[in-house]
């Protein structure tokens, strides 16, 4: 079962802008309008906007790695949301903080719960990773000037691996990603994302008794906004919008359909490259994880965040 939890970004509209607001530590409380009493919708955690990055992180580090590097399950974690509500921004800081962690481990196995989550001792011996950008089009390497992929079956052919080694040689192909990722102009924000960006983490792992791999996903899915609501400033814009807006439909209709147990129906991995990707992610044992971030400041479209959540 998915792990699901949101994120509410500062509002910038000033308190009497949101409607949407936290209840205690796993719910949120929706105001739709003053005719109607608050609808409470259920997660496994929320985090309120005075949450930090390394808030996040603590919540989301015992499952990653309880999963990876104990249960030797791959893992996969998506962030959902309209452009603006801080989604590209959670993600960025949460991929450099776990591999960061990963990195530690090495150095100092023995930091508190280690024992708890991992359950046995463990060497990190490489984490190799992959940064492609997908829309319905094409698949994109980041790492290699944007050189276009082929996919075989759901493996990515011919991406650019790369080895890290230190936090800061994570941080500087973050920054080569963020420069080369495919955005626009829109009402929404200036640079909304027209691409989703997946970033997958190959983790080489040594025990006293064997050795393994486990390879973690991590999703920046594009904006969820509606072409109506973003109002693209050109006619490129809208091109991207209208190839990037199906494969977001369908992502979230394959994510419909598992989640009232519909695998035996022929669900549609192929009807875009990021489903296809992310097919064994969705079949397999691992652990999945999606994180709703949502922007006060919009009800509308967070309100259209929390009914998919």
């Amino acid at each position: 079962m998915p792990r699901v939890l949101a994120r509410l970004r500062p509002s910038t509209e000033g308190s009497g802008a949101t409607k949407i607001f936290k209840v205690g530590e796993d719910q949120i409380s929706v105001q739709e309008d003053d005719s109607h009493p608050p609808r409470q919708i259920k997660f496994h955690h929320v985090f309120d906007s005075a949450a930090s990055n390394e808030e996040v992180f603590a919540f989301v580090k015992g499952v990653l790695l309880g999963s990876l590097l104990r249960n030797k399950h791959d893992c996969t974690v998506f962030s959902y949301g309209e452009t603006g509500s801080g989604k590209t921004y959670t993600m960025y800081h949460v991929i450099k903080a776990f591999v960061g962690h990963l990195l530690a481990l090495n150095a100092a196995p023995k930091e508190e719960g280690y024992e708890d989550i991992i359950g046995v001792a463990v060497e990190v011996s490489c984490v190799e990773i992959n940064m492609v950008a997908a829309n319905r089009e094409s698949i994109l390497d980041l790492l290699n000037k944007k050189k276009e992929l082929k996919l075989q079956f759901s493996q990515v052919e011919g991406a650019k691996a790369v080895k890290i080694t230190t936090p800061a040689e994570l941080e500087k192909n973050q920054e080569t990603v963020r420069k080369l990722r495919t955005t626009k102009a829109t009402a929404a924000n200036s640079a909304s994302s027209r691409s989703h960006c997946i970033y997958i983490a190959k983790i080489s792992v040594e025990q006293a008794s064997c050795s393994f791999s486990t390879t973690c996903h991590f999703v920046d899915l594009a904006g969820s906004e509606r072409m109506a609501q973003s109002r693209r400033l050109s006619t490129r814009g809208n091109n991207a919008a209208s190839a990037i807006n199906p494969s977001l439909s369908n992502f979230s209709n394959i994510v419909r359909m598992i989640a009232v147990d519909k695998m035996k129906e022929g669900i549609p991995f192929r009807n875009s490259y990021l489903t296809r990707i992310l097919q064994p992610c969705f079949k397999g044992e691992g652990e999945l994880m999606a994180l709703f971030c949502l922007n006060p400041g919009n009800p509308k479209e967070s309100h259209s965040t929390l009914v998919f959540a």
